[in-house]
């Protein structure tokens, strides 16, 4: 395959990956309680890096690299603002940590304190 083709390809694809974790970040933004994800990528070494022939390699193409690899999401677990409702039912967190809630039988995780 070309080389340039396979470096764009694989920018594409990040780029959709970073892209669509920024969309569902923006989608939620207003759900109580929703942290957000950070997308993460990874350099991809050159299959020269890689099998340590470098001789066999182009030297002009070898400091492109070997484009950058989408690894998955983390959630962003920082503090988000906290905002008075007025309501003294509602309550929040300040800094790690989960409410607890029961769904039926199954136990929850929030961050929500809306009850």
């Amino acid at each position: 395959m070309n080389y340039g083709l396979y470096l764009s390809a694989m920018g594409v694809l990040a780029n959709s990956q970073r892209q669509d974790v920024i969309a569902n970040n923006l989608a939620n933004s207003e759900t109580i309680g929703f942290k957000k994800d950070l997308a993460l990528f990874q350099q991809q070494r050159t299959e020269a890096q890689i099998s340590g022939h470098r001789r066999e390699s182009n030297d002009l193409l070898e400091p492109l690299g070997g484009g950058l690899v989408p690894t998955g999401t983390t959630l962003d677990l920082s503090q988000g603002p906290i905002e008075a409702t007025g309501n003294p039912l509602d309550v929040a967190i300040a800094g790690d940590g989960y409410f607890a809630v029961r769904s039926g039988d199954r136990m929850m995780l929030t961050r929500a304190g809306r009850f």
